[in-house]
């Protein structure tokens, strides 16, 4: 599958509710169920899975708003892309260094959720990012 193929089915997901946003350390693994309606009568459920994920990061707003916690009855994705130019480094006082490299963008009103994964799978298709 190209990019812009995959990156086609996940335009389609665009406006949907999301009903369950699971982070699985232990298996390396981001599950997201979603509720889509498209429109009067016509609803669709999709299961987003990212699999052996190395990392991740999560925003929330920004400047002084990154503290207020949100008052929302439901979460909705507003945007889901592949990306692949940022690159995310950290390092500690031990001199440990991490670098990631996102190659999923979600966002979800005033916050963003960035991920790096070898597999995405929706519904029922594996779909293969990086090779190794």
């Amino acid at each position: 599958m190209t990019k812009n193929q995959l990156q086609s089915k996940l335009d389609q997901l665009w406006g949907s509710t999301v009903t369950k946003l699971d982070i699985d350390i232990i298996l390396h693994k981001i599950t997201l169920n979603l509720h889509l309606i498209r429109s009067v009568g016509v609803e669709e459920f999709h299961s987003v899975e990212f699999h052996n994920v190395s990392s991740y990061y999560y925003a929330y707003d920004m400047g002084e708003n990154r503290y207020k916690a949100p008052i929302r009855e439901f979460l909705e994705l507003t945007e889901i892309a592949m990306v692949d130019d940022d690159v995310i480094r950290h390092s500690n006082k031990k001199n440990l260094n991490y670098n990631s490299q996102p190659n999923f963008w979600l966002g979800f009103w005033t916050s963003i959720l960035l991920i790096e994964a070898k597999t995405i799978k929706i519904n029922n298709e594996i779909i293969k990012i990086k090779s190794n």
